[in-house]
């Protein structure tokens, strides 16, 4: 089963959160960067507890016709079969400039604990 067709399904709202994360973690790991730098902290590290499978499928359209929803669903939300693949919060964490120190992703499911390592 590829990636894709086996990834879990969110809501047009994950974009929004997976770009507000992005941009603390951003400001996050600059702040922690400076402080290790000065020798105050050894490093700094990164924890999802609910990891998931590293990507999602986003329905642009909204299950049982939330027209306010849809006004932000973008230009495919009359299709309902329309998915993007989005990158989980993992890998943004992983996109993050500075880097941290180190990394720890936990996630009970089996299934999608397999599908993070594609």
């Amino acid at each position: 089963m590829s990636q894709e067709s086996s990834s879990p399904e969110g809501g047009p709202w994950a974009r929004e959160k997976l770009s507000k994360l992005a941009k603390y973690l951003k400001a996050y790991a600059t702040i922690m960067a400076k402080q290790t730098e000065t020798g105050k902290f050894k490093g700094f590290v990164f924890v999802d507890a609910f990891a998931g499978a590293g990507r999602a499928r986003v329905r642009e359209r909204v299950a049982g016709g939330n027209e306010a929803m849809e006004l932000f669903a973008g230009p495919n939300a009359s299709d309902p079969e329309v998915t993007q693949l989005l990158d989980g919060s993992p890998r943004v964490a992983l996109t993050i400039d500075p880097p941290f120190t180190a990394y720890v992703f936990l996630e009970k499911n089996p299934e999608r604990r397999a599908n993070s390592r594609s």
